[in-house]
């Protein structure tokens, strides 16, 4: 069934405060193999600060990847706050 208000694409990039700019990837099978030893759906790498999620899946699979990827992220994100001081504007 057709989404009645267009397609909702999974961003290409997230933004946080501090360093956590995040590029979202989607990939190859192979190439997901290649970068990450094995075969994942999906994967957060906070060296690279990227999220690679495989191309292949259908689209309501990419969301729940990206969406458990994303908690990853903030997590992450969480701990370096906790770890920094907060300028408040």
């Amino acid at each position: 069934m057709p989404n009645p208000v267009g397609t909702v694409y999974i961003p290409r990039k997230i933004s946080l405060p501090g360093p956590f700019v995040v590029t979202v990837n989607q990939i190859r099978p192979m190439k997901m193999k290649e970068k990450h030893g094995e075969y994942h759906d999906a994967v957060w790498d906070i060296d690279t600060m990227t999220v690679d999620i495989n191309k292949k899946l259908d689209q309501k699979r990419k969301w729940y990847v990206f969406a458990h990827e994303y908690a990853h992220v903030l997590n992450d994100w969480i701990h370096w706050l906790q770890n920094k001081e907060i300028a408040v504007a």
